[in-house]
């Protein structure tokens, strides 16, 4: 299923340069821009408990093709009746995504694109006041000490940007994220894995809300 998806979205990009009517500038690279993704201040605002950060780097290849670069930041820290949990980790991505709007007028600006990422991530957990309550043996706490772990996944996906207002664009996106490497949890599974999700799923969806503002070099 993998191979299948990773086909599709290799050959629509070949198929689709077909439909090109604007003939390309020749430059190796057109451009770049720099982006915010609005999507992690809606959710330190809505989870106290979690402060997340993501930015981007975006170079423009071709006027199709792009490249791309995330890196981002997560801190967790909550209190649960049976234990307290605190996390904190970074994480990188890199990745390439295809324009494949068949557009007339080189003015035109939007992008609707599907993309891959390889990505990873280093972060650390640890849990304290870990309480186990047994009516037999008696009740008692221990902790599991902070311990460093590294994780690599896969994404692939999709999304739209706008141009807004000059070089300012504005754009969502929508991610499946698969692990192909994770460590062994011994005792406990991280709640939540820096730009991944949750820690104890092989695949997760993320949805991203960007905002760019792009140095054309054309």
């Amino acid at each position: 299923m993998l191979r299948y998806i990773f086909s599709v979205l290799i050959m629509i990009p070949l198929w689709l340069n077909a439909q090109d009517t604007i003939p390309d500038s020749g430059r190796l690279v057109s451009g770049f821009g720099l982006g915010f993704d609005l999507a992690n201040v809606a959710a330190n605002i809505t989870d106290e408990s979690r402060s997340i950060f993501a930015a981007s780097f975006e170079i423009k290849l071709k006027r199709r093709s792009y490249g791309e670069f995330v890196f981002g930041t997560q801190n967790q820290n909550f209190n649960k009746k049976l234990y307290d949990y605190s996390s904190k980790g970074w994480f990188g991505k890199i990745g390439y995504h295809y324009d494949f709007l068949n557009k007339e007028n080189p003015s035109e600006k939007g992008l609707a694109f599907v993309g891959f990422r390889y990505a990873m991530s280093t972060f650390g957990f640890q849990v304290e006041n870990l309480s186990f309550i047994n009516t037999y043996w008696g009740n008692y706490s221990s902790q599991i000490d902070k311990e460093n772990f590294t994780c690599y996944w896969i994404e692939f996906g999709g999304g739209i940007q706008e141009a807004l207002i000059g070089n300012f664009y504005l754009g969502w996106s929508a991610y499946g994220r698969l692990m192909m490497y994770a460590p062994e949890f011994e005792y406990f599974d991280p709640k939540n894995i820096p730009g991944y999700g949750k820690g104890n799923n092989k695949f997760n969806v993320g949805f991203e809300y960007n905002v760019f503002y792009k140095f054309p070099l054309e």
